[in-house]
């Protein structure tokens, strides 16, 4: 079984220098107010932010697809980048992956991995070139399926792979990576966080925005909670608990080893409903609790979706927050 300590995490990383930082940097249009926060290299770096519907926004800032931020400032490698496109982002070596967005179902594996960066003269693409580079980035993320394989074949898993093996092709000193496990089965989910680790190295770091609260445990060195667009705190991983966060992201709580029995049993949630929902919000994954519950993970999944029913929540931070605070909206930061 998976937990927080399987992974190894890189030696250097407290005397690593900041790769990425983000000072006071806002932009209203794209709800953000006031983000702050440093990437280390060498380690992984995970933003507890959302759920969003689609992309995270900043993320698709970091990316340069909204331009220069309004406020604040973003350095790479202490270099103020100017961020007017996501040419400028690549430039700086920033590669970023919005899972799962940007596959191309009628195109082959290989087609989908140099799509937009085909090696060759005059733009046009140079096979034996193209399978070198693609075999080779490809390869190194322990994927499987063939190149010539079509993608309409192929899962949210591999889909995953292909947009890392694109990402890999500009040898990029940051990887972000965005919403990155929201398709993934909970067996893909440990596998991810497997791989993810290994495409550490001293002079990369990865960026991973997320809303579940087990990858950020699983896999990062480091987490910054943000809600409703701002900071909130920036933790070393093996410094805080599952709990300290969920508080943090959900909104403020007192009290927090007592759930809202009496509010909880009047929607209908059962009482072992209610002993998930106490291991849901220890940052406990799917496995864990079924272990711990003596049920299947399928199992646990169903209760998910009849808590979610009874309860009106979308997610685990809403669950939270409604333990937590009742069934208002939660409180903006001052």
């Amino acid at each position: 079984m998976e937990s927080s300590h399987d992974l190894e995490r890189p030696k250097s990383a407290s005397a690593a220098e900041p790769l990425l930082e983000l000072a006071g940097v806002g932009m209203p249009a794209a709800r953000l107010h006031h983000v702050s926060f440093s990437v280390l290299s060498g380690g992984i770096h995970a933003v507890l932010d959302g759920p969003h519907p689609a992309r995270s926004p900043l993320a698709t800032l970091i990316s340069g697809a909204l331009g220069a931020p309004e406020a604040g400032e973003i350095r790479v490698a202490g270099a103020k980048g100017p961020f007017r496109s996501v040419g400028d982002s690549l430039r700086a070596g920033i590669a970023v992956v919005h899972a799962p967005t940007g596959i191309v179902p009628h195109l082959t594996v290989l087609q989908n991995i140099v799509l937009g960066r085909e090696p060759g003269p005059a733009g046009f693409l140079d096979s034996l070139a193209a399978r070198r580079e693609a075999e080779r980035v490809y390869g190194r993320l322990g994927a499987t399926a063939p190149l010539g394989a079509p993608l309409a074949s192929l899962g949210a898993f591999e889909h995953l792979l292909i947009q890392l093996a694109r990402a890999l092709l500009t040898r990029p000193r940051l990887l972000v990576l965005d919403q990155w496990a929201d398709l993934l089965s909970e067996a893909e989910s440990i596998r991810a966080r497997q791989m993810l680790a290994r495409l550490v190295e001293p002079e990369r770091a990865l960026l991973l925005f997320t809303h579940r609260v087990e990858d950020v445990f699983h896999v990062a060195d480091r987490i910054t909670v943000l809600r409703g667009g701002r900071t909130v705190a920036t933790h070393l991983t093996a410094e805080v608990d599952e709990e300290t966060v969920f508080l943090q992201a959900a909104g403020r709580g007192e009290n927090p080893g007592q759930f809202a029995e009496k509010l909880l049993t009047g929607l209908g949630v059962t009482p072992r409903e209610q002993e998930l929902i106490r291991l849901l919000l220890q940052g406990l994954s799917n496995l864990d609790i079924g272990e711990r519950l003596e049920i299947a993970a399928n199992t646990v999944k169903a209760h998910l979706f009849s808590i979610y029913r009874k309860t009106g929540v979308k997610n685990r931070l809403e669950l939270a927050h409604l333990v937590r605070h009742g069934p208002e909206k939660p409180s903006p930061l001052p």
